[in-house]
């Protein structure tokens, strides 16, 4: 969300909703905490402090920044996207149960808000494990973002086809290999021809 791709693929397929987006995270934040050198404590809803008690002390800070509920609010937001970095959500294997906690006090908190004066409904939530990923391992379970990309920005088809799918064919492989190249701003390089 830091870079505004979602945005700048959003406003194309919608150009009459008048939609904006308002990026209200930092990296290292949570669901329960985003701490702020303006606002008196860190928690993003009431409770949260439970989730994180190595972190639940007096911060010190003074201020006035509004806190994400209010931040919302004065949006009037039809929507909520809410996304944590991997890495910054849990602490490894044993930090899951946790975090799981964690991101069911903050969608009942937020689904009980009004943010746009009505209460949001939604008939089934799902939250989806991207497992525990080997950085060592080859094929998928050790692919990451930037292995993906370092493969687009070399040309390496092959290793950027190890990191998918096997149910996706090469065909659509190959689209998205260049989709990403496109979306990266990277040339296409010619292959050198050997005499």
């Amino acid at each position: 969300m830091n870079f505004g791709y979602f945005e700048t693929e959003l406003q194309p397929r919608y150009p009459d909703h008048e939609l904006y987006v308002r990026n209200m995270c930092d990296g290292g934040n949570t669901p329960g905490f985003r701490p702020h050198s303006g606002r008196p404590t860190p928690w993003a809803f009431p409770g949260a402090e439970k989730f994180q008690t190595e972190l639940a002390n007096d911060p010190k800070t003074e201020g006035f920044l509004a806190y994400p509920d209010e931040w919302i609010t004065t949006h009037i937001a039809d929507i909520v996207i809410a996304m944590f970095g991997f890495d910054e959500s849990f602490q490894g294997p044993a930090g899951v149960e946790n975090y799981k906690a964690e991101l069911d006090a903050f969608i009942k908190h937020t689904l009980a808000q009004k943010y746009n004066g009505d209460l949001y409904e939604f008939g089934l939530i799902r939250v989806i494990s991207a497992g525990v990923r080997d950085a060592d391992a080859e094929g998928v379970e050790g692919m990451s973002a930037s292995k993906m990309r370092k493969a687009v920005v070399d040309n390496d088809f092959d290793s950027f086809r190890r990191g998918t799918p096997k149910t996706l064919d090469d065909g659509d492989t190959q689209a998205l290999f260049d989709a990403v190249r496109q979306g990266m701003g990277v040339k296409k390089k010619k292959k050198n021809a050997v005499s």
